[in-house]
């Protein structure tokens, strides 16, 4: 993930987002310890819920 971020800031973007499943624990402790945010948006899908999280780079 390190290396994914430090190429997407090579690149010139200055935030990343991602979505997440709202259930997935895991996935979110592993974003959140990477310094992603939970940004308050979340969306319907495939029959559960995504919640957005960002991060600036």
């Amino acid at each position: 993930m390190d290396h994914v971020l430090s190429d997407i800031k090579k690149a010139g973007y200055s935030e990343v987002v991602l979505w997440v499943f709202r259930d997935n624990v895991h996935a979110k402790v592993f974003y959140e310890a990477k310094g992603f945010e939970f940004t308050g948006i979340s969306q319907p899908a495939f029959g559960t819920e995504e919640v957005l999280y960002s991060r600036k780079l």
